[in-house]
């Protein structure tokens, strides 16, 4: 039990202090300012719970694959490396301050791809209804937001709604946000740090409450940065959440190497 409430803790907490201010963050803060922050939360949520249960997968299988004495003072290795490299470019690499920075820089990534999109989409458009086959109705009848920038996010909310009665959870999965948020997430998640610190804890602590302890901690991040991320940037400091996290490894590599496999 003791060992079950532990793991809990630690993908918990290394979560939170991964997430908090990453680049996912601020991409679902980003995505909701435009759009239904629960359909965003929902599209994020989904492709972190997907990469979880991959890494809480990986992390399972590795003991069986290795003797568990070795994966575990690898584990213990790899956590000591991650602190290091955490403590340098939260002391050298990041600058003081708020994240403000960062969460312009990640909107200026997305403004420049949506823009790129919405071009392309407005000449499929065109190349549709020149040809009679109007192939983007169906689509459009569940988009938050379309190419038109002067929709509000009131008119998105109220279409959304429409979505969710009229064509239930099958028309929310195909909802153009909800897959942007969903795309988005899952590749800037994949080979994150937070997602290698799930591999490790998994090898050597019970896979289960590393699953469900690295969701909450997802839940909580995602949650903060949909219904609040763009206020919170003035606050969150990305170098003392690096530096915190650096600590943090250091703290499990050490626990690893003293408690033994």
């Amino acid at each position: 039990m003791a060992n079950i409430i532990k793991s809990f803790w630690m993908s918990l907490s290394s979560i939170f202090l991964s997430e908090l201010g990453d680049k996912t963050f601020f991409i679902s803060a980003i995505l909701s300012m435009n759009n239904s922050a629960w359909i965003i939360f929902a599209g994020s949520m989904s492709a972190l719970a997907g990469m979880t249960l991959f890494a809480c997968l990986i992390g399972y299988i590795l003991p069986n694959l290795f003797t568990p004495k070795y994966t575990h003072y690898a584990s213990c290795v790899l956590f000591f490396i991650f602190g290091i490299k955490s403590l340098y470019e939260g002391l050298f690499l990041i600058e003081s301050g708020n994240a403000n920075n960062e969460f312009l820089e990640v909107k200026a990534e997305l403004d420049k791809s949506r823009k790129k999109a919405s071009s392309l989409t407005i000449d499929n458009k065109l190349e549709a209804l020149d040809t009679g086959n109007m192939l983007f109705k169906d689509v459009e009848l569940c988009t938050t937001k379309n190419n038109e920038e002067d929709l509000n996010v009131s008119s998105s909310k109220t279409r959304i709604d429409e979505c969710i009665k009229h064509k239930g959870l099958f028309r929310i999965i195909k909802n153009k946000s909800f897959i942007q948020a969903f795309t988005l997430t899952a590749l800037a998640e994949w080979g994150d740090r937070s997602q290698i610190a799930t591999i490790l804890l998994s090898a050597y602590n019970d896979p289960f409450s590393v699953f469900f302890g690295s969701i909450i901690g997802h839940s909580i991040c995602t949650g903060l940065a949909c219904y609040g991320g763009k206020y919170l940037s003035k606050f969150i400091s990305p170098r003392m959440v690096t530096i915190s996290g650096g600590v943090l490894f250091f703290a499990f590599a050490i626990g690893g190497i003293v408690t033994g496999p």
